[in-house]
């Protein structure tokens, strides 16, 4: 338990908890290091208090849920990791705002990761192992600055619903799709880049009745890498 004193935690190497993360108000506690968090269960990082994200750091969480009161997750290069092996619910911080966020599980499967308000990825969003994201049946939202990895050997890794993903990134992007169904399906497909274009690394598809929006920047496909609408999608 954090309940003093603000605090920063910094290390060469990783610093793993392996119970319960209490943070306190009007405590914050920083991490500009490594943090890996074993404890599986529900509020594995809780309490009233705040948890930073700093610069480049990483957060391995195995919890079933985050319920801590505020979380910054905004800063330049951080990476938050979901990594417990079953259901899992990504936290909403500060803005809604993850730098790098990846979903993850180390065998078995599928452990679904789903969203609990629309999220604005600031890097790179990736889906790996055995992880499912869930836009969920609220259909909550995906804007993406920075490249979208789904490396998931799940069926279908990325339930799309009716939900709707953008492509916002000022550098160039890239789209890298699940190996197991051969390519990515969006429903709402949108890109809105200020610069250059998005390249896609595999086959993305249109699901039916969905629909492609380019309001400003270029896809770039080939002949291997199509960009394909299914019937009544537009």
């Amino acid at each position: 338990t954090f309940n003093t004193n603000s605090q920063v935690l910094n290390g060469v190497t990783s610093m793993s908890f392996g119970s319960f993360v209490v943070v306190t108000a009007p405590t914050t506690v920083t991490n500009n290091g490594t943090v890996v968090t074993t404890e599986i269960s529900a509020g594995g990082l809780s309490g009233t208090g705040s948890w930073t994200q700093g610069v480049d750091s990483e957060l391995y969480y195995q919890g079933q849920t985050i319920t801590i009161s505020s979380m910054n997750t905004s800063a330049s290069g951080n990476l938050v990791q979901y990594t417990r092996l079953g259901s899992q619910t990504v936290f909403n911080p500060v803005s809604g705002t993850y730098w790098h966020l990846t979903l993850s599980a180390s065998s078995g499967g599928p452990h679904t990761k789903s969203l609990s308000a629309n999220a604005d990825v600031n890097g790179d969003l990736s889906i790996i192992t055995n992880a499912c994201l869930d836009v969920t049946a609220s259909l909550y939202s995906i804007n993406v600055a920075g490249n979208w990895i789904n490396t998931s050997t799940e069926v279908d890794p990325f339930v799309q619903r009716t939900g709707t993903v953008t492509f916002d990134g000022g550098n160039s992007q890239t789209i890298t799709a699940n190996p197991v169904s051969g390519g990515e399906t969006f429903y709402n497909f949108v890109v809105n880049k200020s610069a250059n274009g998005v390249t896609l690394n595999d086959p993305i598809t249109i699901a039916t009745a969905g629909l492609a929006t380019f309001t400003q920047g270029i896809v770039y496909s080939n002949s291997s890498d199509l960009f394909i609408f299914a019937d009544g999608a537009s």
